[in-house]
Order: structure tokens, then sequence, then C-alpha cells
């Protein structure tokens, strides 16, 4: 059997379920967010976030809810949420305003990783809201972003924004999203459509390393960097492939 160059054979990703997937998702798409790409990693990107897309929604129109979900409570929760994380929004913006204060550096760091979209992901539907929402806050204790958002004085907002998600998904009546996408063909063909454009990512990142050329390196490096240090439900770092030394195009191993 010859050599084989194909993206699922070049990369062994960690073990996802629809959440960690969702979570590393946002991660990726964050880490380029504002860079200069080569236009194949542009369109795997573009791929990838499309895939990640399709990911999330599928997931919260399989959430289940019980039969007591309250649709004034439901309002009233999805308000409250609403408001709560364009608090932490606009706080991050204006730390950001102030160039001249070491705490503006923290605050675009932020924005970055926990809103790479903004605020758009609020004016969705009440259960893609919930599934956007939660993988924002899994991203911020899965990086253990809390240090950061108290060296900016956001503790407060932070604990408020976890109330307030808490008593939404209470409102909706949603049980564990991992549960509902587990039991679900349709989910699981997602959610391999997923991996399939994140390894495709991966390799275009690594190939875009030009030997004897650092810098590139160093690029590909800060572009994989979730993916590198994705840490399993256990606890444990993913074994997943450091970006290689340069070289034009990445090597599979013979079979």
């Amino acid at each position: 059997m010859g050599r084989t160059f194909a993206s699922l054979d070049l990369v062994q990703l960690p073990k996802l379920d629809s959440v960690g997937a969702q979570t590393l998702g946002t991660e990726v798409i964050a880490a380029a967010k504002g860079r200069t790409l080569a236009s194949n990693v542009s369109d795997a990107l573009g791929e990838l976030a499309a895939s990640h897309r399709a990911l999330q929604a599928a997931s919260a129109r399989r959430l289940p809810t019980t039969a007591s979900a309250d649709p004034a409570r439901t309002k009233a929760a999805d308000a409250a949420l609403d408001l709560t994380w364009s608090a932490l929004f606009d706080f991050l913006r204006g730390w950001s305003k102030l160039p001249d204060h070491g705490n503006a550096v923290i605050a675009d760091n932020l924005l970055a990783q926990v809103f790479p979209e903004g605020l758009k992901f609020v004016l969705l539907a009440y259960k893609l809201e919930w599934a956007e929402s939660n993988t924002r806050l899994l991203l911020i204790k899965g990086r253990e972003l809390d240090a950061e958002f108290e060296k900016l004085g956001a503790t407060p907002i932070l604990k408020r924004l976890r109330e307030a998600h808490k008593e939404y998904g209470q409102a909706l009546g949603v049980t564990s999203a991992t549960k509902a996408a587990a039991a679900n063909a349709t989910m699981r063909d997602v959610l391999e459509e997923f991996s399939a454009a994140l390894r495709h990512y991966i390799v275009c990142v690594a190939a875009s390393v030009r030997r004897n050329d650092g810098k590139s390196a160093a690029f590909a490096e800060a572009l994989l960097a979730p993916v590198q240090s994705w840490t399993t439900p256990g606890g444990q770092v993913a074994k997943t492939p450091d970006v290689p030394e340069p070289e034009p195009v990445p090597v599979a191993p013979l079979a």
C-alpha cells in the first residue's frame, strides 16, 4: 500500500463530542481573527467556520426541552442574558479604548476569544443562543480566563453572566446538549463534517510553513495553538501533532 496524503490520514484529532467540538471550533476561529492568511488557508478557515455554524445549529435544534418550559419566564431570562452578555462586551470594549493602559491588551485578547463576531449571537433563536452562550462559557472555563477577567474587575459581571445563563437554560427546559447530540445520527454526520474541515484547515496551515523561515512556523503555531493545547475532559492535554518543522508539504508515514 502506497503513501496517502489525505487530511484524514495526516492529522489525528483528539476525541471530540458536540460540546467539545463547538468550543474548540470557537477557539480556532478566534485565533485566526484579524490575521492575514494565505488564500488556501483563508478558504479552509471559511469552510471550518461554515461547518462550525452547522454544528452549533444542529446541536441547538436537538436540545430537548421539558413540557413545563415557561414562555414568559424564557422571554425574561432571554432579555437578562442578552443584557449581561452586552454588559460584559461593553466593559471589555471600554478598556480596549485606552491603549496607553496595560488592561487594554487584556481586554483586546478577551474580546478576540470570547466575542470573535461581536454580539450577533444574542439575536439568535432561543435554543441556538443558549448553545452559543454555553460554548463561550465553556471556552472561558477551558482556557482559564477567569483570572484575566478578574484583573479588569469584571468578576461580578462574569458571575452574573453564569447565573443568567443557568436561569435561561432552566427556563427553556434545556437538558444536556451532549446527551441530546449523542442520540442523533444527523448530529454525528455534522460532527464528522466539522472534524474533516478542521483536519483540512490544520493541513493547510502546516503546509504554509516555509523552509528556513521561523516567522512562518511561529505564525502557524499561533493559528493551531488551540488544537495543540486542547484539554480532554479527563484533564489531560490531548496528543495532537505539533506544527511540523518547516517543509513544503507534510509527509505521511509509510503505511
